[in-house]
């Protein structure tokens, strides 16, 4: 290099920190945004929740239908349940014994085996069905619900005519039968009760699609029932009288759901549908009943 030839001067670089009240800044954005984000989260791990949900819905109205199918009945609600009578007989710790309809659709939902070990010779809660009964099962399990394991409830045993009860851990359900309706909406004129019971899921009595006769595709019978104290899949406490709207709660044993704004519900011909809190009882009414002759619009 020539020796008069100059150098460059290095540039100086200089870096610039946030200041406290940049970083600040900064993390308050960074807040707001998750603030605005995560509702919309939550709404859609809730969409997908209850997509889950109607899909085990789906799956019980194919249940009840391949039933149907193979007996041309849909199964009973509950078989010998505790305290009601069947031929003016009423049932005791003789004859007790309380299996629900969402025992008589294991065959149909690749549950053969667990349905294949039941004694169905003594009670839901006695012998080898005390520890099946703990069974977690996840096509009865509703996915937005708190409590998706067993968990301790009181279930009733047999002891010689008597029945006492125990406390057990039973694999749970957030679905139940539809017994009937007793709903006082307003302007009814009909009696106010179920008795005898006016829905597709009876104790002691399997229907046939012609006791059906407001239509399959109009009456309900299984509904998300997710605050019931005596939801087990394996108990007869599991039908219910519905006597108030979606998620109203009126008894501790109605639709009611954990979901945003209504309840999934299946129809008798298997299809699935989600029914707001806000829909009309009488429609509600109506769609409970198999053969009070309603007209059903839609809600």
């Amino acid at each position: 290099m020539p020796a008069h030839a100059h150098r460059r001067p290095k540039m100086k670089t200089t870096t610039r920190k946030f200041t406290l009240v940049e970083l600040l800044v900064v993390i308050a954005i960074i807040a707001l945004l998750m603030g605005l984000l995560l509702p919309a989260i939550n709404s859609v791990r809730e969409a997908a929740r209850r997509l889950s949900c109607q899909n085990n819905l789906k799956q019980i109205g194919i249940a009840m239908n391949a039933h149907h199918t193979n007996y041309k009945k849909f199964p009973w609600g509950g078989y010998m349940h505790p305290g009601v009578y069947v031929n003016g007989k009423k049932v005791d710790g003789t004859n007790a014994r309380g299996f629900a309809w969402s025992v008589y659709l294991l065959p149909y939902m690749e549950q053969s085996s667990l349905y294949n070990q039941i004694d169905f010779n003594t009670m839901y809660s006695m012998g080898v069905n005390d520890e099946l009964a703990q069974t977690r099962l996840p096509v009865y399990v509703c996915p937005s619900a708190p409590d998706g394991e067993p968990r301790q409830a009181t279930v009733r045993v047999a002891s010689g005519s008597s029945l006492t009860v125990k406390k057990a851990t039973y694999g749970l359900t957030h679905y139940g039968g539809v017994n009937g309706e007793r709903i006082p909406w307003e302007g009814r004129t009909a009696p106010l009760g179920n008795n005898p019971p006016n829905g597709a899921m009876l104790y002691e009595k399997q229907l046939s699609e012609r006791d059906i006769r407001d239509g399959m595709t109009n009456t309900l019978i299984v509904g998300e029932d997710s605050h019931c104290a005596d939801g087990q899949w394996i108990s007869s406490m599991n039908v219910f009288d519905q006597s108030g709207g979606v998620n109203a709660y009126a008894d501790d044993n109605e639709i009611g759901s954990d979901h945003t704004g209504g309840a999934n519900v299946v129809f008798c011909d298997g299809h699935v549908d989600f029914l707001p809190n806000n829909m009309s009882l009488e429609t509600l009414a109506a769609i409970c009943t198999r053969a009070g002759g309603e007209l059903v619009t839609e809600w």
